[in-house]
Order: C-alpha cells, then sequence, then structure tokens
C-alpha cells in the first residue's frame, strides 16, 4: 500500500478571505490519484477532543483515509478515560504532540506525559510530534525511556536567511545523527523549513534531504509524509511524489516499496486495502 503519511483538513479561520473553502478528502483525492497513491493519514491541527471527533468522522465518510492521528491532552489526568473515547475506532492511530513551546518540552519529561505513552503502546498507537532544534535533548531521552512506543516526527529545519542552503542540509544532519540510536524513531518526509515560503522547495534540496535521512537513520526509519495542504505553499504535490518516486527506483523492490508506504503501514498498523 502506498501512503502519504502526513495529511491534514485545517479548519478554516476567521482570518480567512471570502473566497476560501474549506479543505476536505475531496480535495486531496485528485492528488492522491494522480500520484499513484492508496490513500493518506491525517493528523489534527488543533488541540482539542472535537478535532480528533471531526476527523474520524471524515474518515467514516471517505475511504482514502487510512488512519487518523488525532489530539488528546496526554498530560490529563484523566487521560485513559480520554483515549477510551475515541479507541474504539480502528482508525484512530495515534496522538499529536507539539513539542516546538518551552510547554510541549517539558511534557516530555514529565511523568504523567510518559505514563500516557504506556497507554498507547498498549493500544498499539503512535506519538506523532512536531520537533525543533531546541527538543531533541528530551525526545531523545524519552525515545530511551520507552523502547517500545514508536515516535513519528515532523522535524523541521531552521530557516536558511543569510546562509547557503546547504549549510541548513547539514545542521539538519548533525541534528539527525544524534536520534541514529533511537530506534523507535522515524521522521516524516520531506522536512520542510519552520516557516514554509512559497516556492521555496526544490528537487534537489528534496533529493538531498532523502539521501540525509536514509543515511543517518535507515530506509525503514523513514515514512513520506507531505503536509498537505501547507506543503503545497513550497511546491505542488506532483513534484514531492515526483522526487520521492525517483529515490525509490534507487532502491531495492523492497526497500522502495518501505518509503512508499510499507514503513508507515508498520508505524501505525495500518489494515490493508
Amino acid at each position: 500500500m502506498r501512503v502519504d503519511a502526513h495529511t491534514s483538513f485545517p479548519l478554516l479561520t476567521e482570518s480567512a478571505s471570502a473566497e476560501a473553502h474549506e479543505l476536505t478528502p475531496a480535495d486531496i483525492l485528485p492528488d492522491l490519484a494522480l500520484a499513484g497513491l492508496d490513500g493518506c493519514v491525517v493528523h489534527a491541527e488543533r488541540e482539542n477532543s472535537a478535532e480528533t471527533q471531526r476527523l474520524l468522522a471524515l474518515a467514516g465518510e471517505f475511504a482514502c483515509i487510512r488512519g487518523v492521528v488525532g489530539w488528546v491532552d496526554l498530560l490529563a489526568k484523566d487521560v485513559s478515560s480520554a483515549i477510551e473515547l475515541h479507541a474504539a475506532d480502528p482508525l484512530l492511530r495515534g496522538f499529536v504532540h507539539d513539542a516546538r513551546t518551552l510547554h510541549g518540552r517539558l511534557a516530555l519529561a514529565s511523568e504523567t506525559f510518559r505514563n500516557s505513552l504506556r497507554q498507547l503502546r498498549l493500544r498499539r498507537m503512535a506519538l506523532d510530534l512536531s520537533t525543533n532544534r531546541e527538543a531533541l535533548p528530551t525526545l531523545r531521552d524519552l525515545a530511551r525511556s520507552l523502547p517500545n512506543q514508536v515516535l513519528l516526527i515532523s522535524h523541521q529545519r531552521e530557516p536558511a536567511a543569510g546562509r547557503v542552503r546547504d549549510a541548513s542540509l547539514e545542521e539538519w544532519r548533525s541534528e539527525l545523527s544524534g536520534l541514529r540510536d533511537c530506534e523507535n524513531i522515524s521522521i516524516h518526509l520531506p522536512a520542510f523549513e519552520a516557516r514554509v515560503v512559497p516556492d521555496s522547495w526544490s528537487a534537489e534540496e528534496g533529493s538531498h534531504a532523502l539521501e540525509i535521512a536514509v543515511e543517518v537513520l535507515g530506509i525503514e526509519r523513514v515514512l513520506f509524509g507531505s503536509a498537505w495542504p501547507a506543503g503545497r505553499r513550497a511546491t505542488s504535490y506532483s513534484s514531492l511524489v515526483a522526487v520521492l518516486t525517483a529515490f525509490a527506483e534507487r532502491l531495492s523492490p523492497a526497500e522502495g516499496r518501505a518509503i512508499l508506504g510499507g514503513n508507515a503501514v508498520r508505524a501505525y498498523h495500518l489494515a490493508p486495502l
């Protein structure tokens, strides 16, 4: 199964233009079909229980959604009941956590947070983290303390303003190297910079980022996640998939299948087609 492991369908904000419309899975279907993908995993954008319920409802309506990564307060005392509220739906495959803020980073070290992750592990659910450079030391400690918990990261590079872009990629390589021995951490690619600048992505850069991630972490720890629709500000969906497909063709058949979707199926325990 070929899967885009990182998409979202954000609600419109009050600042949205009058011409804007709320995105649904119907909007990504043409992109998935053109790219030859079988479906996607959708991630919560808002930190409330209603967001999880909304995404599960969309998944029940659109077969292209192969899994939902919702939100729950992993620091709450009643987290068990909050997880149970949604866990009966087999399409719920994990929860998100933003570790880019000070509060988010401190949570990773909390025993309450880690006990919540132990409950996720029992349910074969993943934790998806948005990370940056500052989050890495605590993330490493978390991964080592819970070696059987699947941790998936969207690790954003810092903008390369005033420096050549290759310098940003090499710094990113150094950051990923610190996660090499944390075998329960996998990464979504492409890894856009912290601020997505319109038309800022190139095929050469995307290929280089893939090479770095595979070299440092290994094929089995790299998942294709387009960050749709935000990633479309940087480049077209077809361009992202073209780079991924070209990279996969350089690998063995088994490795190509893994990076195109097999790793996502394994990490999220997605049901077969």
